[in-house]
Order: structure tokens, then C-alpha cells, then sequence
């Protein structure tokens, strides 16, 4: 095989022409495909032969006939052709991101309550942008963030994330949501010791850290509950409560909408809270459209979140 030096000047083209030869047989029908001439292909396969020190084909009367050589090489073709298209499809992404849409990833309860309110005063605000809106569980979410998928996300503060950032919007009470006419719904606020012996529906799954901070909260009170009801969303819970179904503890961000269903929502003592943020990846840049949405959500959440 010659030496390195000789391979300057080749580019995909002369691949793509011999892939072309490989499958289709024929050197018309590769440059048919590849939309060239015929002496085209042949010279571009002419100087890949030259280039690499051996013979691809063996040519006889029109058609080609692959070399054993070629076969191997073809093989190592594959995963550079495969690179080029994850790199092709990545440029087409990233290009979109950044001049043409704004990608948002949400946890599933921000997805359904608050990221529309956002992403209406944001394009009140802005005429040029789009929006592209997902929703994933939490390991997910990090992931999208993570790799770099996502402009920014709305979810919940988990520990310390590598790549990431994550920035307050601010510390949510939980409520807790009742069935219509249940003996609780009478006084203005729950406090923790009334739910003893109650059944009370947990967040499960995909709100995994929630869950556990609603089970240490209870049992730092002393509080055994009947909890015979678990689900992976907040949805699913009031849903739940509103069937008389349990008692939940959840985020507020919802409640006004579940009240006009019959849902009774009171507020609860002591205090149990999590964090609401918006995170980025540390690698990606945030571009004045970003920041704007970064704005506009810090004051939606205000509207729900503990001011002291």
C-alpha cells in the first residue's frame, strides 16, 4: 500500500464511486446513480487504485468485477460512511438549533402545565423563533441536556449533575389534594399529622426523587399513611384523588384546574417543597433567545413558588 501522502486529493466522491461500482455492477450504472458521466467514475476509481497501490476491478466488457482486495476495503468503508451520516445528521440538528429553533425538554408535569404558558409569552415576544417542546422522565430529561440535544430544560434540582447546569426558578410547595367532600376538606390548611391512617397516593417511577422526599417527610413526622395507590405523574394523581382514590401530596402548578373538576386543594403544614429549575449543558452557549425564555419562566413559576 502506498504511502499516506498519497491519498491527498481523494475525497468522499471517489468512495461514493466505488461503493457506486460495488452495487451496482457496472460503471454506467454507477454514474447513473451518482448523476455523472461514465469516464467520471472511471477516472475518480482509476486514482482511488492509484492512491491506495492496488486494484479494485477487473473490467470486462462494461461490467466490474470486484477484487478480493476490494471486498475488504469496501468493508472498511462502511463505518466511515456511517460516521459521515451521524455527522451529516448532527451538523443538519445543530444548524437547526441554532438559527432556526429552540428545543425545550420538560419533565412530564412542567410539559403539561407550565411549558405552554412559557412558550406562549415567549413567542407573544418573539416573532422569528420556533419552539420544539419534548417531555421525558427525569432520567431522560438529564440525558437530552446532557448530550447536548436540548437548549434548555424545565424539571426539578437533582443532586449534582456532570455537564450540566441547573438554575433556580424557585422552591414549590407541595399541596395536598382531596376527594370532594372528604372530612379534611372543611379546614384551611392540612397539617401532616392528619393523614394519619389515610390512604395516600405516592409518586412513583419516574418521579422517583419526589417519592422519596414525600416518604421522608412523612416519616420525620411520625406519619404512617395507607398508601395502596402509586403513579408516575401528577396528572395521574389528581385524577386519582378527584376518583376518591387517596389523598396526594402535590406540586400546585395544576390545582386550579383540577379545583373546577371538584378536586379540594388545601394548603399543607409543615412546609415540603422541591426546587424548580431550568438546566442547560455547560458546552452549549445561551443565545438571547434562550435567556428570554429563561426570563419569562422564572416569572411564571414565581407565581406558585415561596417567597420567603
Amino acid at each position: 500500500m502506498q504511502n499516506i501522502d498519497n491519498y491527498r486529493g481523494l475525497d468522499i466522491k471517489h468512495l461514493t464511486a466505488f461503493r457506486a461500482a460495488i452495487l451496482h455492477g457496472t460503471l454506467s450504472a454507477a454514474a447513473h446513480s451518482m448523476g455523472v458521466s461514465q469516464s467520471t467514475v472511471t477516472r475518480m476509481l482509476t486514482e482511488l487504485e492509484e492512491s491506495l497501490g492496488f486494484a479494485l476491478f477487473t473490467r470486462r466488457k462494461g461490467r466490474v468485477s470486484a477484487t478480493t482486495r476490494a471486498l475488504e476495503f469496501h468493508a472498511l468503508t462502511d463505518d466511515f460512511f456511517e460516521a459521515h451520516a451521524r455527522l451529516r445528521a448532527g451538523t443538519s440538528r445543530l444548524g437547526g438549533m441554532l438559527s432556526e429553533e429552540i428545543r425545550i425538554v420538560s419533565i412530564s408535569v412542567l410539559a403539561m402545565t407550565i411549558v405552554p404558558e412559557i412558550s406562549e409569552r415567549f413567542l407573544a415576544q418573539d416573532g422569528a423563533s420556533r419552539l420544539h417542546v419534548e417531555s421525558r422522565g427525569i432520567t431522560g430529561y438529564f440525558r437530552k441536556i446532557r448530550d447536548v440535544k436540548t437548549h434548555i430544560g424545565f424539571g426539578y434540582r437533582l443532586g449534582d449533575q456532570p455537564g450540566i447546569e441547573q438554575v433556580q426558578l424557585g422552591r414549590i410547595p407541595f399541596v395536598c389534594a382531596l376527594p370532594p367532600e372528604h372530612p379534611l376538606s372543611g379546614q384551611a390548611r392540612i397539617h401532616v399529622k392528619d393523614l394519619v391512617g389515610e390512604p395516600v397516593i405516592s409518586l412513583a417511577e419516574d418521579e422517583l426523587d419526589l417519592f422519596q422526599k414525600q416518604e421522608e417527610y412523612l416519616l420525620e413526622h411520625g406519619v404512617t399513611t395507607r398508601a395502596r395507590v402509586s403513579t408516575q405523574s401528577s396528572a395521574n394523581a389528581y385524577s386519582m384523588v378527584l376518583r376518591g382514590l387517596g389523598i396526594g401530596l402535590i406540586d400546585p402548578f395544576s390545582a386550579d384546574l383540577w379545583r373546577k373538576n371538584g378536586v379540594v386543594v388545601k394548603p399543607l403544614d409543615p412546609i415540603l417543597s422541591f426546587d424548580c429549575t431550568a438546566s442547560f449543558s455547560r458546552n452549549l452557549a445561551h443565545t438571547p433567545a434562550v435567556k428570554k425564555l429563561l426570563r419569562i419562566a422564572k416569572e411564571v413559576v414565581a407565581r406558585y413558588a415561596l417567597t420567603t
